[in-house]
């Protein structure tokens, strides 16, 4: 939804660092549209009220495309004696840097790299015809999905991930500003977390809270398995209709750059914005679809040349084939995500209530009706 908010309405990215500025006026930010990683406690630093959206995900594809996404970025600085660099260009954002890949690439990293060692520096055999069961999911290369599911970093990080960021419970660093009360929140936090896990009633309290921020405080639900439907959903509520204009979307150092201009020049606003605009019908459905091809594409590409890099010695690669991973494994995630199960039954049925209290209103519109 970018296209739909002018270049002066929109926040600096913030994965990696919280860089939204409030101005003199009783904190006001001077801008319209957040996008970050944080957690529940994010609101508490935004004056007034800031209209939440969300997105959930089915857990074990959650947990499989985590997976995947962390062995692939690992894979790019394993295969080396040297520590990888943070990204030294101040208007982009280094993977490793960002909540939670900056816990669970090292993690990772570390361990396909020791592999590696291991093995002389060299390609690892392919397994024997039958013997490669888990469809890429287990392999010489990395930890197993199964290790991956189990360990510890890994129960802190992903599992339940979703209720606990509902829940303001996770533990990526808090940015309050408030060094001690952060401490004493992460502490707590900790403890939360724990006891989702080991006591029963706290963790239907915890579910039963989750449930109820997710009904009460989201004014958008949307689904990763309904994209298109999801983008419809944001469009109708936020009051951005696809069939209306959009606004280019540049990348990191342009974004930069005009905010920069707007900071030195804050009366070119209109015509920074103006300038921006696509007034034609459509032009925000047909930004949003420009924006997945190009998404998808570049997703594909950075996946292949990850798994360029994880090669038997026969030539062939790793790859992952989702249908073969074994039902201990699914088992393992449904029990380890079971407060995230809950969530996406109650999410799924949001997103039905609230499309169709749009239709009902004539408010929706199709994608497919508007390309």
């Amino acid at each position: 939804m970018k296209p739909a908010f002018a270049p002066s309405e929109r926040c600096p990215r913030s994965y990696d660092q919280l860089r939204l500025e409030l101005g003199p006026d009783a904190g006001a930010p001077h801008c319209a549209l957040l996008s970050s990683h944080d957690d529940h406690r994010l609101l508490a630093a935004l004056p007034g009220r800031a209209r939440v959206v969300t997105q959930l995900r089915r857990p074990l594809d959650r947990l499989l495309s985590a997976y995947e996404f962390t062995v692939e970025v690992a894979s790019r600085t394993a295969f080396t004696a040297k520590r990888p660099n943070p990204s030294r260009a101040p208007e982009r954002t280094d993977t490793t840097q960002v909540w939670p890949w900056s816990v669970l690439v090292p993690l990772l990293r570390t361990d396909m790299h020791a592999r590696w060692v291991a093995r002389g520096r060299r390609a690892p055999p392919r397994p024997p015809p039958g013997d490669d069961q888990q469809g890429g999911y287990s392999s010489p290369f990395v930890l197993s999905l199964l290790q991956f599911v189990e360990h510890p970093a890994v129960r802190d990080v992903l599992h339940n991930g979703a209720s606990y960021q509902l829940l303001g419970v996770t533990n990526n660093t808090a940015r309050s500003g408030d060094a001690p009360a952060d401490a004493r929140h992460a502490r707590t936090a900790q403890r939360l977390r724990l006891c989702a896990r080991e006591a029963p009633m706290a963790a239907r309290a915890m579910q039963a809270m989750a449930a109820q921020r997710l009904r009460q405080e989201v004014a958008v639900v949307s689904l990763k398995e309904r994209l298109d439907g999801s983008v419809a959903l944001l469009a109708a509520t936020l009051e951005r209709p696809l069939s209306g204009g959009a606004y280019r979307s540049g990348g990191d150092a342009k974004e930069a750059q005009q905010r920069a201009a707007l900071e030195r020049n804050p009366a070119a606003q209109q015509a920074l914005d103006r300038g921006e605009r696509d007034g034609s019908p459509g032009a925000l459905a047909r930004a949003y679809r420009h924006c997945e091809k190009r998404q998808r594409e570049r997703m594909a590409a950075r996946r292949g040349r990850a798994l360029e890099r994880l090669r038997y010695d026969d030539g062939s690669q790793l790859s992952f084939d989702r249908a073969r991973v074994p039902a201990a494994v699914r088992a393992a995630v449904e029990r380890e995500n079971a407060l995230d199960v809950a969530l996406y039954q109650l999410g799924s049925q949001l997103f039905q209530e609230r499309e169709a209290a749009l239709r009902s209103a004539g408010r929706w519109e199709s994608l497919d009706d508007v390309t």
